[in-house]
């Protein structure tokens, strides 16, 4: 078994220099945006309920793309 080896990701994609900050007591610039597995090489994104989610996520209007409320689909509109 592999176990468990993550890398914290920031809104562009890097990685943070800070690797060792929790989300709660991290700095805005400590706070991250997707979670790398380096087992795998999956990106997991980090969602948030932060402000409101969208009405309509089929159009190009997000208000939060981040909300954990948001369902969105490869290739097409949700059901």
């Amino acid at each position: 078994m592999a176990g468990f080896d993550f890398t914290k990701l920031g809104v562009n994609g890097t990685a943070l220099s800070i690797q060792n900050a929790t989300w709660a007591t991290g700095s805005t610039g400590t706070k991250w945006s997707c979670v790398l597995d380096n087992t795998t090489g999956l990106v997991w994104e980090i969602k948030t309920d932060n402000g409101s989610k969208d009405s309509d996520t089929t159009d190009s209007n997000h208000t939060n793309i981040h909300h954990k409320d948001n369902r969105y689909r490869c290739g097409g509109k949700q059901p």
